[in-house]
């Protein structure tokens, strides 16, 4: 996770040592060089940062999801209906749900919609962590919300 535009610059360099970035909109444009203004310059941005060396590309899209690339895969998952009480620790969710459907050799679609059901969970508590965030409340939402259970 790149944490900002400015922090962004320095992976520039060191972008084919990674396995995964998880980068949002404005930190992807610094990394890949080109402006996202729609899914086309999403998708053309995703190609250049996997061109620079990057295995996983994961670009968090904010309200409007996660847009995921990694070998022939590409996929914009919508984030999930979500009752948004505190942001902060949405992002960290996110990445630590990207790692364990990785671990769990998820699929990127569903490896998406999993890393967004972390993050919808994590928001929706009044703590940075949420203390409900788990396993079984993430298996739970996708069963609930129509997705594959894990």
């Amino acid at each position: 996770d790149p944490v900002s535009v400015s922090k962004a610059e320095k992976l520039r360099p060191i972008l084919d040592r990674l396995f995964l970035c998880k980068p949002n909109r404005l930190e992807a444009e610094l990394l890949s060089g080109l402006p996202i203004t729609d899914r086309p310059s999403l998708e053309l941005a995703a190609e250049k940062l996997l061109a620079a060396g990057l295995r996983r590309v994961c670009i968090s899209l904010g309200s409007r999801g996660l847009y995921c690339a990694w070998g022939e895969a590409r996929c914009l998952v919508p984030c999930p209906e979500t009752k948004l009480v505190n942001a902060s620790g949405g992002g960290d969710a996110l990445a630590a749900g990207l790692v364990r459907a990785f671990l769990d050799s998820l699929p990127p679609e569903e490896a998406a919609r999993f890393a967004l059901a972390c993050s919808a969970i994590a928001v929706e508590g009044e703590d940075t962590i949420n203390p409900s965030l788990s396993l079984e409340t993430v298996q739970k939402r996708l069963s609930y919300r129509g997705g594959n259970q894990q």
